[in-house]
């Protein structure tokens, strides 16, 4: 089923929840066992755009089509491309100049034909607010900049669940905005210190703890730099949990901290994976550009870095890498970084278990992966 301007998919599919048939328990056996019946059942009633059918974007649909949600809507209005081709498997050799999301229709529909699947070959950044309001989740895969800045919004301001995440050659990213969303944990003792000042405390005066952002149960919590944290459940009983809501700050202030803050430059060096430069450069890149070389990628990097006082030469990167942030993008890269963006897509449906805040960077060059809690506490 095609899913136009305007048109809701649950007003196709009735919008009250639906228990799992014995057929799906008998399906989704495993995961039950892993996360539960109740979040499996939340899931089964969750409806999710996944917006940008690449490499990654096609991992991404594919763990989530295999997770058992309600329905599942791809939209893309770009044409399949050779790149394509040989990097997304859900597309059919033969697709080429074909729309992308009607070309990974038919292997997408197979992974799971329990999930209503639907296809919109529009583009996402002339879509109207209302549209979004259809979703309980929103994925944006290798969008514009300008574009997930945008529609964070909108869905910040209507409440829906709202990720982003895309891969450059061998280095990729994913964002998550679950901001005042109820998550379900296990009641939860929280043992914590956060130094107050820049460089942690003295042997002699160790120095105040301060208050943390976020709640889990009446417990309060945070994710920063300078702060030992220790998390113990207590909670008894599997069954036993506690409506548990997080801070999420958006696109805009993820991405645009200001690292010259006299609290932040010295801890700017620790808290700063090296490849959120390159992933910074690259975002603006392709924001104004539709194709990119080498030597805007290089040029645009170099301004990141000394955006925040940091020198290329004590970089763990060097300029030959950049050959590796251009297309096409690196299928294990594509795998990882789907992965991670599904995975939290999935903890936010099922609300059952602590998300990642807020960002993910992954580099195969480092071969490593960074969370990052942006904008830090200071």
């Amino acid at each position: 089923m095609d899913v136009k301007e305007g048109e809701s998919s649950k007003s196709v599919e009735s919008s009250v929840n639906v228990a799992i048939s014995d057929e799906e328990k008998a399906i989704y056996d495993r995961q039950i066992r892993l996360w539960g019946f109740e979040a499996q059942n939340r899931l089964r009633n969750s409806s999710v755009l996944i917006a940008g059918l690449s490499g990654c974007g096609a991992e991404v649909a594919k763990n989530l089509m295999l997770a058992g949600l309600k329905s599942v809507t791809l939209l893309d209005h770009i044409k399949v491309t050779e790149n394509d081709e040989s990097n997304q498997f859900l597309i059919a050799p033969g697709s080429i100049g074909q729309n992308r999301a009607e070309a990974s229709r038919s292997r997408c529909h197979v992974l799971n034909p329990h999930v209503a699947l639907h296809v919109d070959t529009s583009d996402i950044a002339n879509k109207h607010d209302d549209f979004f309001k259809q979703f309980d989740l929103v994925v944006l895969v290798d969008q514009k900049y300008s574009t997930v800045a945008k529609i964070d919004k909108i869905c910040r301001a209507a409440h829906i669940g709202f990720v982003a995440g895309g891969v450059f050659g061998w280095t990729g990213y994913g964002f998550f905005d679950f901001n005042e969303h109820i998550f379900l944990l296990k009641p939860r003792k929280v043992v914590m210190t956060m130094f107050s000042d820049e460089d942690g405390p003295s042997e002699e005066q160790p120095s105040p703890a301060k208050k943390a952002r976020g709640n889990v149960g009446n417990v309060d919590v945070a994710q920063a730099g300078g702060q030992n944290q220790e998390i113990i459940d207590i909670g008894e009983d599997d069954e036993e949990r506690v409506e548990t809501k997080f801070h999420f700050a958006s696109w805009e202030e993820t991405m645009n901290v200001d690292w010259t803050q006299k609290k932040l430059i010295r801890k700017s060096k620790r808290l700063i994976p090296s490849c959120y430069f390159p992933i910074r450069a690259l975002l603006r890149a392709y924001d104004s550009h539709d194709e990119v070389d080498l030597e805007l990628i290089l040029k645009l990097w170099k301004e990141e870095l000394e955006s925040c006082n940091h020198r290329f030469d004590m970089q763990p990167l060097e300029e030959s890498d950049s050959v590796f942030f251009t297309d096409p993008p690196f299928g294990p890269a594509c795998a990882i970084v789907g992965a991670m963006v599904a995975q939290e897509v999935i903890k936010a449906l099922s609300q059952n278990d602590e998300p990642l805040r807020n960002l993910f960077l992954y580099s195969a060059l480092e071969t490593a992966g960074f969370v990052c809690n942006f904008p830090p506490i200071v």
